[in-house]
């Protein structure tokens, strides 16, 4: 049997609002749940999964103490570590915890730290630009919108050795968006109701109870499941193809690294577990 989760801390967050990792969610960029599911969680009608003895959260725990003392001794920064929770002026279920602040040149920087897998770094783009994983942004841009800071340094520490600084700068049309999106999510679907557009046909599923009764399709319905099928059957013909050009591209570029054309622009590059990405 599963370790038993603690009914009352959950309580307790729920009713607190939206932390900065949910601005994923709420934006409808996170990998691990969509708005459906994030409103879904917050009114109490699906289980939320326990964590507790989760591996990666763990080792992630661990790390943020290791680089900021890497940070503060070897890199001589002047870094706070607060343990409080910040909370927007204007939304107030809308919360953020930061694993520091730095203090620069009469500024300070709200600092947060991811652990992340080598797979991952192609979703980063170089250090110190703002091209991160998105989820990732847009809880720097959450952070931002709740400290009025004009930017968040996201240290990730990739495969557990190699540490990489990203600078997300505060972006006003990015943080109305999701303040919008926060504030419908919140007052509009999980103290209303409403209910949030599915991401895909999966995410529709979530809206119904499964249930064994029939239901008489009529002409539109019909036409949908058409359409439906002659896709279906579309995608898997041109999956083959697919398939059989990027085989056909694999054996020509072979232990080379790159595919570039006449300019050096790289077409297609093999990364280090020999998978082929095109650029």
């Amino acid at each position: 049997m599963g370790k038993q989760i603690d009914r009352t801390s959950w309580k307790e967050r729920i009713e607190a609002g939206f932390g900065a990792s949910d601005a994923g969610a709420i934006m409808g960029v996170s990998s691990y749940k969509t708005p459906i599911q994030l409103v879904q969680l917050y009114k109490g009608e699906k289980e939320p999964d326990d964590l507790s003895e989760n591996e990666s959260i763990l080792w992630g725990n661990l790390a943020e103490e290791m680089i900021i003392r890497k940070l503060t001794e070897i890199d001589e920064l002047v870094i706070d570590t607060p343990q409080e929770t910040f909370y927007h002026k204007e939304l107030p279920y809308l919360y953020c915890h930061v694993d520091g602040i730095s203090y620069q040149a009469n500024s300070e920087i709200p600092i947060e730290i991811k652990n992340s897998r080598e797979f991952m770094k192609d979703a980063f783009g170089e250090e110190d630009s703002h091209i991160v994983y998105k989820p990732h942004y847009w809880q720097c841009q959450q952070i931002c919108a709740i400290l009025e800071a004009q930017a968040v340094y996201l240290y990730v520490l990739f495969g557990g050795n190699s540490l990489k600084r990203y600078i997300i700068e505060r972006d006003e049309a990015d943080i109305a968006e999701l303040l919008t999106r926060a504030k419908f999510l919140w007052e509009g679907c999980i103290h209303g109701d409403n209910m949030p557009e599915p991401m895909d046909y999966i995410d529709s599923g979530r809206l119904f109870a499964s249930k064994d009764n029939d239901i008489k399709a009529n002409t539109h319905a019909e036409m949908l499941h058409v359409d439906a099928v002659d896709l279906t059957k579309k995608m898997k013909e041109t999956k083959a193809l697919l398939d059989n050009a990027k085989k056909d591209l694999r054996m020509f570029i072979g232990n080379n690294n790159h595919l570039v054309d006449d300019d050096g622009k790289t077409l297609a590059k093999i990364t280090k577990n020999n998978q082929m990405r095109l650029g």
